[in-house]
């Protein structure tokens, strides 16, 4: 049978009520990439285009600005770096996840730019197919700001999302990733019942 994938809507942020994130270390805080994968090259130096990183606070490249994660904001976070690339490759970050299928999902991430010189122009992927509009990292270098999409799952129980970079810019075009998540959108039904529940419980605290 056909897999298919059917796209809701594309948004800043979505708001519900919060369920299991399907992405494991979205937030990178285990200071690695693992189980996400990358076509990109890991480098120490980002100075070659098409490679990334895993970085706290420096991030590495001497014209870049260094600044914290979005998770936590300290010393205590981890992100990913990338060096964007004017040929195309891709994806720079992508990770197959299991998902119920039939099933309305939101997919998120953190976006920051390095350097503040043509920021990097992005898609959401899904098993090889764009979901999202191109949007733009942040136009200031050292500024997380979120982007997302909602979908369906069609008939799939397991899809690959993926991160793509479309913009083939040599300088500039690098940027950082943060908090990727994937959660399921609750039902219309579910919110309702989600909101007398709250409000039964409002009413029980009161004197």
């Amino acid at each position: 049978m056909k897999n298919t994938i059917c796209v809701l809507v594309a948004a800043a942020s979505c708001c519900g009520i919060a369920s299991a994130n399907q992405v494991v270390n979205g937030g990178f805080q285990t200071g690695l990439l693992g189980p996400s994968t990358s076509t990109y090259a890991f480098d120490n130096t980002m100075y070659p285009p098409a490679t990334w990183n895993i970085v706290s606070y420096d991030t590495l490249h001497g014209s870049w600005q260094d600044f914290y994660d979005h998770t936590y904001g300290d010393e205590r976070g981890w992100y990913m770096i990338v060096n964007g690339t004017d040929q195309g490759l891709g994806p720079a970050w992508a990770q197959t996840v299991t998902v119920t299928a039939n099933t309305d999902y939101n997919l998120s991430g953190w976006f920051a730019t390095l350097i503040q010189l043509a920021p990097a122009s992005l898609e959401f992927r899904v098993n090889g197919v764009t979901i999202s509009p191109i949007f733009s990292a942040p136009n200031n270098a050292a500024t997380w700001e979120q982007r997302s999409v909602s979908f369906n799952s069609g008939n799939n129980t397991s899809l690959s999302i993926e991160i793509w970079d479309t913009n083939q810019v040599f300088s500039g075009n690098d940027y950082a990733i943060d908090d990727i998540s994937l959660e399921a959108v609750p039902a219309p039904g579910s919110l309702a019942l989600a909101g007398v529940a709250g409000l039964s419980i409002m009413r029980r605290r009161r004197p």
